[in-house]
């Protein structure tokens, strides 16, 4: 401390305090304290630390283990520490280094990428705000590398034949010795050394290719690449291959001609053997002579099948024309059996006549027709047209048949009931459209033979379109989830369901008044789980044969539509129940005339009784 500059300061204050009120002169002693502790504050300082460098240990060809001790901080934080190490003396944290942080602890440090048989020069250093301290210097040498045998892979087998092969390797380690000879040694036997057959390559580092040569046709080898330095022999994985047998030209067969027309047929062919080597080129050729070559017209096919398929063109129209198949490999060309054929007189359009038509419905019919010419060209196009008015084309409704065979047989679909129809058949080649007679036939009355099941809007689309009076057999309406459908107006014609109807499942039918004309149900009639469905609106039901339940219809408010059910009907049992909004039961109050069947409602908005319905409370207060 600065006693004299403190003295003066106290000093100082005396005076002043003769001239202030007494009151102040309590205030003197905690002025002068806080002055003293002021005064000290002055004098404090910072150096840099002070470190000591670790014993270096545990030194290989490119690691060593260090380290050092901080015997003071300097009065400051210590921000970073570690060792540097450099092959010049003294070494700084310019030079490589290790970074172990911050703190005044002691530390260790792991010095790696030393190179071998290397002197190095370590010191350990510490960091604060007043600068950079470093620990005395040590020196140490690395070891000597270790040396080992090579490491290499080997290359996959590439250019097989039936005496030759290509392979090699690629060096990944030289051992830490230069290489002296790699190449690639192989056997019938597993496990190859250089002791059998090999070759030799002067590569050093990297990848190298050998080829081999000397191999017997059709067997199988075993290889590996090798390389050798100082210290051994290395070798790369095994890998296995078999040559190829010896190569003669290929086997070919020729396709049977087909498709014949003016200027065009159809052949092929099939590679029976290769030969022993890779296919090159495949294909038709032709001439107007027997034993046709590739130095004739020829098509050019693909090469990666063994089966093949050509179009001979352009021929003579009414022409003899002979054909082979060929394939050529590495040792030749080679022909299939040569085939001969006649082109066709010019094209016209094809002959066609039309089927009897048969199994008429109420929305469907049979018919169809038979290629009696092609015209001298393929038919590209066959089927039944047909509309309301004589002599339908192909821009009516019709069907797409098969084009393979001169016979089809087509169904007409959808037909609206009770309705005259003309059909007649069609084929279609290059040179145009040919149309058989037109016939004309009426479909039958409205009636559907069979359960309806709709799942989704299209299904409940297409079955409205058909206007059915009647279904012999069930209708259910239900998707596998509840799904929004629409019934539309197509549904007004439907009158009598000989068996049971379901619907469920549906959202957003706000009543079933496209139903308003269903007068009989001969099974039960179900409606349940409908969210949207406020009401019932069947307003023509009078008949229903089993029995009747409403149940878990969430929007449902009221049953009217059911008033032309009465109790004469016999309906057995009837389920109102689990109808959270159901308020008004006013529908159902003709039925409950004179009723002895079972009535269960139940969990609904409002539940009254038999009796309340007959009365005046067939609706909610």
């Amino acid at each position: 401390m600065n006693l004299n500059k403190c003295t003066a300061v106290q000093n100082k204050k005396r005076i002043a305090i003769k001239k202030v009120p007494s009151i102040f002169k309590h205030l003197f002693p905690v002025l002068l304290v806080l002055l003293m502790i002021g005064c000290e504050k002055e004098e404090a300082t910072i150096s840099i630390p002070t470190i000591s460098s670790l014993t270096i240990t545990e030194i290989t060809h490119n690691t060593a283990l260090s380290g050092g001790t901080i015997t003071t901080d300097g009065g400051s934080t210590i921000n970073s520490k570690g060792v540097c190490w450099s092959k010049t003396t003294p070494p700084s944290i310019s030079d490589f280094k290790t970074a172990n942080g911050s703190g005044s602890s002691d530390f260790s440090s792991n010095l790696s990428d030393l190179s071998p048989a290397t002197t190095y020069y370590l010191s350990a250093y510490a960091i604060n705000s007043e600068g950079i301290a470093y620990g005395q210097v040590l020196t140490f040498k690395t070891s000597e590398a270790p040396i080992y045998t090579p490491e290499l892979d080997t290359k996959a087998m590439l250019e097989i034949t039936d005496t030759t092969a290509k392979s090699g390797g690629d060096i990944l380690s030289d051992g830490g010795s230069e290489i002296i000879v790699v190449g690639v040694c192989w056997s019938t036997e597993d496990n190859p050394s250089i002791a059998d057959d090999k070759t030799t390559n002067t590569t050093k580092s990297g990848s190298f290719s050998s080829n081999i040569s000397g191999l017997l046709p059709d067997t199988t080898y075993y290889l590996s690449a090798y390389a050798s330095n100082s210290e051994g022999t290395s070798y790369g994985d095994v890998v296995t291959f078999t040559t190829n047998k010896t190569i003669v030209a290929p086997t070919v067969t020729t396709t049977a001609i087909s498709n014949i027309t003016f200027d065009t047929a159809l052949s092929g062919g099939e590679i029976v053997d290769d030969g022993g080597s890779e296919i090159i080129a495949k294909g038709i050729c032709w001439s107007l002579t027997a034993n046709p070559t590739v130095d004739d017209a020829k098509t050019i096919s693909e090469v990666t099948t063994t089966s093949f398929i050509s179009t001979l063109s352009p021929l003579s129209e009414n022409t003899t024309y002979y054909v082979s198949a060929y394939a050529t490999n590495s040792k030749g060309t080679s022909y299939g059996e040569t085939l001969t054929f006649s082109t066709s007189k010019t094209i016209v359009i094809p002959t066609v006549t039309t089927t009897a038509i048969s199994n008429i419905t109420f929305d469907t019919a049979l018919s169809g027709g038979e290629i009696v010419d092609n015209g001298g060209s393929e038919i590209i196009a066959k089927g039944i047209c047909w509309s309301l008015t004589a002599n339908p084309t192909v821009d009516d409704s019709k069907t797409t048949n098969e084009v393979a065979s001169e016979n089809f047989v087509s169904t007409l679909s959808p037909l609206s009931t009770n309705t005259t129809y003309y059909v007649r058949a069609y084929a279609q080649n290059s040179k145009g459209i040919a149309y058989g007679a037109s016939l004309s036939f009426t479909t039958s009355n409205a009636i559907y033979n069979g359960d309806v099941y709709i799942h989704n809007q299209a299904q409940m689309d297409q079955f409205s379109s058909l206007n059915i009076t009647t279904i012999q057999g069930d209708l259910v309406i239900e998707p596998s989830i509840p799904t929004t459908l629409q019934m539309n107006n197509g549904w007004h014609s439907l009158q009598e369901v000989e068996g049971s109807i379901i619907i469920s499942k549906t959202k957003g039918l706000g009543s079933l008044s496209a139903l308003k004309n269903l007068k009989s149900v001969g099974g039960y009639l179900i409606v349940s789980f409908n969210p949207g469905l406020t009401s019932i609106g069947l307003t023509s039901l009078s008949s229903i044969g089993d029995y009747l339940s409403i149940v878990y219809n969430s929007d449902l408010v009221n049953l009217h539509g059911l008033e032309t059910l009465s109790s004469t009907n016999q309906i057995p049992n009837i389920n109102i129940t689990d109808n959270s909004s159901l308020i008004n039961f006013c529908g159902i109050k003709p039925i409950l005339e004179n009723y002895t069947g079972v009535l269960i409602i139940d969990r609904n908005s409002y539940n009254p009784t038999k009796t309340d319905i007959l009365g005046d409370a067939c609706q909610k207060p």
